[in-house]
């Protein structure tokens, strides 16, 4: 397939946009939600099977940087979101109205009111990626490797 859809190097830069959409009113409803004065966007997801770092590894360094973090991980993440508050003060807001594992328009529309992803290669990833969002993807070194 990247013979036919990408064949040189300049065709990727000219396919440089997204391939899905979210609606918009629910996105900016969303954005309206997450949006802090002074501060950049960043979602973030650090789990997936296999390819998973801690949240506190993942955003310690970021610490100092004018940033807003947004919850894009499924599950149940309400201790280790407590957690790196109690420890850090480091702030990792969840956006209860979507349901970030069975709620796949609404995952894709707070993706997108996102400045930029920090992400683990997971379905955030993905999604991202076809959004056209800044992504930033985490992979392990040595293992886990997997590219699909």
């Amino acid at each position: 397939m990247p013979h036919h859809f990408r064949p040189t190097l300049a065709s990727f830069a000219a396919a440089r946009h997204p391939y899905l959409v979210t609606d918009p009113a629910h996105t900016a409803a969303l954005r309206q939600k997450i949006t802090q004065p002074g501060k950049r966007v960043v979602g973030v997801s650090w789990s997936s099977s296999g390819k998973s770092i801690g949240l506190e590894p993942m955003l310690l360094p970021l610490a100092s940087e004018p940033l807003h973090f947004v919850n894009l991980q499924h599950g149940d993440t309400a201790a280790e979101r407590k957690a790196l508050q109690a420890l850090h003060g480091i702030t990792v807001q969840n956006v209860d109205e979507v349901d970030n594992f069975n709620d796949i328009d609404g995952l894709a529309a707070l993706i997108d009111a996102c400045d930029i992803v920090i992400t683990t290669s997971n379905t955030t990833a993905h999604l991202a990626g076809a959004l056209g969002k800044e992504t930033l993807l985490l992979l392990p070194l040595g293992k886990g490797k997997l590219w699909y």
